[in-house]
């Protein structure tokens, strides 16, 4: 099965990923990958959360009655920021 992402949800993961990554940095205070960084750090972990949230539909937010954008939303935040917090206990600070 091909797996097909829509372009809105790449824009969406994308955008999630910056403020993510942006965020992750201002709570460590200085410490980490810098702006820029920690930005395209958040946003690959954005498309990885995304892609696993709906590969294998981790959670259906929609079925709650959520909109997609929710759902899309909160797995790209979820996969921005548990990417962040690996490469932090990996040691890979710089």
């Amino acid at each position: 099965m091909l797996y097909e992402l829509a372009f809105n949800d790449v824009l969406l993961f994308i955008c999630v990923g910056m403020v993510t990554g942006w965020l992750v940095g201002e709570f460590r205070q200085g410490q980490g990958y810098g702006l820029v960084g920690n930005t395209v750090i958040g946003i690959f972990g954005a498309l990885f959360g995304g892609f696993l949230f709906d590969h294998f539909e981790l959670m259906r937010l929609h079925e709650f009655g959520f909109p997609a954008f929710v759902q899309t939303a909160f797995s790209a935040f979820i996969g921005a920021a548990v990417l962040l917090f690996c490469l932090d206990h990996l040691g890979m600070k710089t």
